[in-house]
């Protein structure tokens, strides 16, 4: 399993509470999906954001419970 498949599952089985990501200021012309074939919507509470001078922002997120689904 892939990680973005894995990441999929978790979110689809109600397994994360949060979410980190770190964005990159650069563009693919693909790549592996964040959570592989997931179609889950849910509501993200954004928790804080840090962005640093080489143009990285750390993106800090609360996955709200019983949101969408």
């Amino acid at each position: 399993m892939r990680g973005g498949a894995f990441a999929g599952f978790l979110l689809d089985h109600d397994l994360i509470d949060q979410l980190v990501l770190k964005v990159n200021p650069i563009v693919f012309g693909h790549g592996v999906r964040l959570f592989g074939g997931s179609s889950r919507k849910v509501e993200l509470a954004l928790l804080g954001a840090t962005s640093y001078t080489n143009g990285v922002s750390l993106l800090r997120y609360d996955v709200k419970r019983g949101g969408a689904a």
